[in-house]
């Protein structure tokens, strides 16, 4: 790590107008190593420079933040890409764990209770009937489970004929 007056020198000796002001020291910015010092230009108006540095010597000088940031964006654009790419498929990877796992228990909650059906309907006595409720109750959760919601089907619609639809295409119902 360089001292404040090394820093100080390469920064006049880049520009011999400028007059130290106060150095803020030693910033970690993005993993680099990066000074901040405060100068007056032409010993009046006051002006911050940024020096970063490498293998422990100042290797560059910035006279405004904004070209510091040009230099770190370019650096790190590709490594900004990548995690933004791996962020993505993490979260794709996420979302079909997720479906997977829904499908499971829906599924798995469609067998558990299939079994426990025959096997009270083989039972046969008082056993018939509230195996048909659970056998409904089963495939009614196990639906909303899989489609996300509950929806009643009318006789017409598993018939394939639509009244309302045969009706306002023009051709005539019998």
């Amino acid at each position: 790590m360089p001292t404040p007056k090394e820093i100080e020198n390469f920064i006049l000796a880049h520009i011999p107008t400028d007059v130290i002001y106060e150095n803020c020291g030693a910033n970690d910015v993005m993993g680099r190593e990066v000074w901040e010092v405060w100068t007056k230009e032409n010993g009046r108006r006051m002006s911050t420079r940024f020096v970063e540095v490498e293998d422990d010597k100042p290797k560059k000088l910035f006279h405004v933040f904004e070209k510091l940031v040009e230099r770190l964006n370019a650096r790190y654009a590709a490594e900004a890409r990548d995690l933004k790419r791996m962020q993505v498929m993490a979260d794709i990877a996420n979302k079909r764990l997720a479906v997977v796992a829904l499908t499971a228990s829906a599924a798995g909650g469609f067998v558990v209770s299939l079994f426990a059906f025959l096997f009270l309907a083989t039972q046969g006595g008082d056993a018939f009937w509230p195996s048909i409720i659970m056998l409904a109750s089963t495939l009614v959760s196990s639906g909303t489970a899989l489609m996300g919601s509950f929806r009643l089907v009318s006789a017409k619609q598993l018939s394939g004929l639509d009244i309302a639809k045969a009706g306002s295409s023009g051709a005539s119902s019998i």
